[in-house]
């Protein structure tokens, strides 16, 4: 029996996180840490990606702003696709729901993610804050009368928009996709009563 031998290829996974805090106090010592790194990766040619918490961004965004704080060259320069958040596996999920109105929650630019994941048919918690206040109590006290009228035909004309139906006084959610590990605190109402009304 002829044996056949895979050549198994080096591969590294770096974890940062809290790069905006030692960025922030300009920590030297670990810049020139992970600069020195990234160098030594690409001179190599070893297959590395960069897991990180910073949640919030897009993967083209951070990869950028990492390789522009670290003043890496051209052909040294960090890839979107070498960046994984915890929402980056998020993205084979917009097939599976294409059909679905997805209640998108989380932090940050979570409209822009979702879209960027070709997410089609999503609302996010703030939207349908917006356009359903009732189901969040404290959206009824923290604005006047005006002003949640006026969030609320802003929501909706964005939103039919992008849903392509005419929203009245109901809207059924059929998936929740959460795209960063904390939620604002309606969002975190909203997906109780999802859950409850399933």
């Amino acid at each position: 029996m002829k044996h056949i031998h895979s050549k198994v290829l080096p591969f590294i996974g770096i974890d940062i996180n809290d790069i905006n805090r030692f960025i922030h106090n300009n920590n030297k010592h670990l810049i020139q840490l992970y600069t020195d790194s990234f160098l030594l990766l690409k001179e190599k040619q070893i297959p590395f990606v960069i897991f990180s918490n910073e949640e919030t961004e897009l993967e083209k965004d951070f990869s950028s702003n990492i390789s522009k704080y670290f003043n890496l060259q051209k052909d040294y320069q960090i890839k979107e696709e070498q960046i994984i958040f915890n929402h980056t596996p998020m993205k084979e999920l917009a097939q599976k729901y294409k059909n679905n109105i997805v209640l998108i929650t989380g932090l940050g630019n979570i409209e822009a993610i979702a879209k960027s994941y070709m997410f089609k048919n999503f609302i996010t918690g703030l939207e349908y804050a917006d356009l359903f206040p009732i189901q969040v109590p404290n959206r009824m006290w923290s604005f006047t009368a005006d002003e949640l009228n006026k969030r609320l035909n802003e929501a909706r004309t964005k939103v039919e928009k992008r849903l392509g139906i005419k929203i009245d006084k109901f809207l059924k959610i059929q998936s929740v996709i959460s795209l960063t590990s904390d939620m604002e605190w309606q969002d975190l109402n909203l997906v109780c009563i999802y859950n409850i009304n399933k």
